[in-house]
């Protein structure tokens, strides 16, 4: 599947950043990236054996911006771990608090920007 994302352009590092990010903070965050003027966050859902699925939210950019998503992080990852319960899944594996992720403010990908800058961490307010 790697093979074939860098057939299409896909930054292998960069990606690999991202999903190390995706795993630590238990969501993603993107603008633009698959539909321009779109922004959306993305959470798996687990059940008793694992992920199940994803549950993502998404709107205009212009009012679903990374401001508002990352004021929704926590409100999101409580209803995801609901949800988790609900299914039979311990809550156990969520990675952070939610007041860790509302603190941490972390931007995972923001299509437009230059590779180089897409490799580094942009975390912190």
């Amino acid at each position: 599947m790697l093979a074939a994302g860098a057939e299409e352009g896909l930054v292998i590092p960069a990606f690999r950043h991202e999903l190390t990010q995706v795993r630590a903070y238990g969501y993603i965050i993107d603008v633009g990236m698959r539909t321009s003027g779109v922004g959306s966050i993305s959470v798996a859902v687990h059940g008793p054996a694992g992920i199940l699925g994803a549950m993502t939210i998404s709107g205009p950019a212009d009012r679903w911006n990374p401001s508002a998503m990352h004021a929704a992080v926590p409100s999101i990852l409580e209803r995801d771990r609901s949800i988790a319960t609900e299914l039979g899944s311990s809550a156990a594996w969520f990675p952070l608090s939610s007041a860790f992720v509302q603190a941490s403010g972390c931007v995972v990908s923001v299509a437009g920007e230059d590779e180089a800058r897409l490799a580094q961490p942009r975390c912190g307010r």
